[in-house]
């Protein structure tokens, strides 16, 4: 086994000094870097890709034995999501012949926010050439279809208007499947699902005046401040403060995803609920 030795690009103003001496040419840095390392990873390629003649370039300007790895471009990656990357494939293997014994592997980075898709993986490697060498960065433990029994951590009065309630009932929607499936790549690993739950209220909050520890509620799918217009005049589910502006959206609502707000929801043993005085039904 081979063990190269490397960073994440090679020429950054803070290495003066340190790796390149001061005022040496960005142009000269690679040359300065290449003394002291054997590999590299080149991480300009993921906001734009090089063209062919700049890695036939980097090719004459690496001594013998050195390696440069390639982040694959986020168009690919990031935008399209490895969804169809035909047109990409013959980009990625023209700059990649051009390194020839330089070569490394081809790095894709893939977002947070991506679901497990086997079959669109196995698609976009299947149309790669068997020369070029790939290693793919997971960076979602979870995929789709993925749904836990988890410990979490449980919930606490945080101001005035909070309520603890402990869950005695709450079912599967219909409206959970969307999660399970199309909306998935708005969840994150750690979401808790699950809405309009039954339960016992365990502890509140010092402005809360209107309901008692012990009492059986049934807590709604919107939360809603109930003293803006839209609260005034029956349409809680437009809720002008609890709005999810970033998406778009209405109300936030419980446990449906960051499109909704990101809202924990109510299949737990106990949840957390702010401004009880609305919108519940005792």
């Amino acid at each position: 086994m081979v063990v190269h030795v490397g960073t994440s690009g090679w020429s950054y103003g803070h290495w003066e000094n340190v790796l390149y001496p001061w005022g040496a040419p960005s142009r000269d840095r690679l040359g300065h870097y290449v003394r002291r390392f054997d590999t590299v990873e080149l991480n300009s390629s993921f906001y734009r890709w090089p063209g062919p003649a700049q890695f036939a370039r980097w090719r004459d300007g690496l001594p013998a034995g050195f390696v440069m790895s390639v982040k694959a471009p986020r168009g690919l990656t990031h935008a399209k999501k490895l969804y169809a990357p035909e047109r990409w494939v013959d980009r990625l293997a023209a700059g990649w012949h051009e390194l020839r014994g330089r070569r490394g592997v081809l790095l894709v980075q893939l977002p947070p926010q991506q679901i497990r898709d086997d079959a669109r993986l196995d698609y976009f490697l299947g149309l790669l050439p068997p020369w070029l060498a790939v290693a793919v960065e997971f960076r979602r433990e979870q995929g789709k279809r993925d749904v836990r029994v988890e410990e979490v951590p449980d919930p606490r009065i945080e101001y005035p208007t909070d309520a603890i309630v402990k869950i005695t009932s709450s079912a599967i929607c219909g409206s959970d499947l969307h999660l399970y499936e199309v909306l998935g790549p708005y969840m994150k690993p750690g979401d808790i699902l699950g809405h309009e739950p039954m339960g016992i209220v365990q502890e509140l909050g010092a402005e809360v005046t209107n309901l008692a520890v012990g009492d059986r509620v049934v807590v709604p799918f919107n939360i809603s401040c109930g003293h803006c217009f839209m609260c005034t005049v029956g349409l809680q589910s437009q809720c002008e403060t609890t709005q999810v502006r970033k998406q778009n959206k209405g109300a936030a609502l419980f446990g449906f995803s960051s499109m909704y707000g990101s809202v924990p929801g109510g299949q737990r043993s106990t949840c957390g609920y702010r401004r009880p005085s609305t919108g519940r039904s005792r």
